[in-house]
């Protein structure tokens, strides 16, 4: 059929495009205008051959009534004027042909608009297709950059750690190099040494004073 070369050209065109380029998102969208385009189209063809199967359906109801009153016309005055029923006759047939001819495009008018209907729900479902497969591509295209941002992370940590390193090697280096503790630092260390070293030996002389007055109480 048509819509499904139609659309399986659209599909093709689309699946190339993708390959081809990098935003795939705009290209799948544009794929999908022309699809909706189409619809769209095929849709206001059905509601155009509606309107057509309306107005035949209301011709040969008017054409039928005026079959009938040609008939009762021909009737009433076949006795009183023979001639005039006879031209009343003649205008029953030429309805009748009307009629006749009408009928055959209600019935192609009605058998396009159940092709356009046939026509109208492939390509509605189609267009389905195109837009859940391009909502269902750029869910999983939008998981693997957050997968792929995040399997970067664990390497930057590690850029980050390594960089870190070399900046304190280096501090300490040029404070090596330079000379980081300065004479007032030296002495005021010194200073702090010598009270510590002093409660220290304070603390083991008062244990071992206490030692001793325990045992002088025991003898």
């Amino acid at each position: 059929m048509k819509i499904k070369r139609i659309f399986a050209s659209l599909s093709a065109q689309m699946d190339t495009l993708v390959s081809n380029m990098e935003n795939h998102e705009a290209v799948a969208e544009c794929a999908i205008a022309d699809a909706r385009q189409y619809t769209a189209k095929l849709n206001a063809q059905l509601k155009l051959n509606v309107a057509r199967v309306e107005q035949f359906a209301r011709q040969l109801e008017s054409i039928d009534k005026q079959i009938s009153q040609w008939q009762e016309r021909a009737k009433r005055c076949v006795s009183a004027d023979q001639e005039k029923a006879l031209r009343c006759v003649q205008a029953m047939k030429n309805c009748e042909r009307q009629r006749d001819h009408l009928l055959g495009q209600l019935s192609h008018t009605q058998s396009l608009e159940t092709e356009l209907r046939e026509h109208l729900q492939i390509a509605e479902q189609k267009l389905l297709d195109l837009q859940h497969k391009k909502a269902s591509l750029a869910a999983r295209d939008a998981r693997n950059h957050v997968i792929r941002d995040v399997s970067c992370e664990p390497a930057l940590a590690k850029d980050t750690e390594s960089l870190f390193l070399r900046w304190e090697e280096k501090v300490i280096a040029d404070e090596y190099s330079h000379g980081f503790s300065s004479d007032c630092d030296a002495g005021l260390n010194a200073s702090f040494n010598a009270e510590e070293n002093r409660e220290a030996l304070q603390a083991e002389l008062e244990a071992l004073m206490r030692e001793d007055n325990a045992i002088s109480k025991e003898v």
